[in-house]
């Protein structure tokens, strides 16, 4: 229950300020798809996974520098999260 209130929360909150681009359905989909790679890959099925204060905040200036630089949002995650995969990989 904790972690379904936490989750419900940040996702109104991110939802107000994407203008509903991202909100609690995204949010709820990725706990659970998350929930479940930990479970089947991370041998770790008890982890409580949920979406963090520091991501909603990085989604939000994602959000701005879109807003600013006249882009569209979400491929704008989207190669975000594709960077930061491929810095994760070389960094690994």
């Amino acid at each position: 229950l904790a972690t379904f209130c936490s989750t419900i929360a940040l996702a109104s909150s991110i939802q107000r300020r994407t203008n509903s681009q991202i909100g609690f359905s995204e949010y709820l989909l990725m706990n659970g798809i998350a929930g479940m790679v930990h479970a089947a890959f991370g041998c770790q099925p008890l982890l409580i996974l949920r979406p963090t204060g520091p991501i909603t905040l990085m989604l939000v200036q994602i959000y701005a520098l879109a807003a600013t630089a006249g882009v569209e949002f979400l491929p704008l995650v989207a190669w975000t999260g594709i960077g930061i995969s491929f810095w994760m990989t070389v960094i690994a």
